[in-house]
């Protein structure tokens, strides 16, 4: 599905399974995913390319749920599968080594 982690360096690979294990569920946490627009940063620069756009939507909705501009019901139908490709990503190279 993702094309492997071959791309990847080992140093990519280990920084994605460490930031990315540190990300909230927003099904349980949706009030303070605020908390997680450092986390999808630091995140960003060892994602690969297939997920780009999925870190960069939930870095501008987390951002705008902490800012109260919108709630997560509004954002839900975008927010819970890109943070789901991000998991099975996450499961699929850091929970197999």
């Amino acid at each position: 599905m993702f094309g492997g982690s071959s791309s990847m360096s080992a140093d990519d690979v280990g920084a994605y399974c460490k930031y990315s294990a540190q990300l909230s569920d927003p099904t349980f946490m949706k009030d303070s995913l605020g908390y997680d627009v450092d986390k999808l940063a630091a995140l960003r620069p060892h994602t690969p390319a297939q997920l780009q756009s999925d870190v960069q939507l939930l870095q501008a909705d987390y951002k705008a749920i902490a800012d109260q501009r919108r709630v997560y019901v509004q954002l839900k139908s975008e927010v819970d599968p890109a943070y789901q490709r991000i998991k099975d990503f996450h499961d699929q190279i850091c929970e197999a080594s």
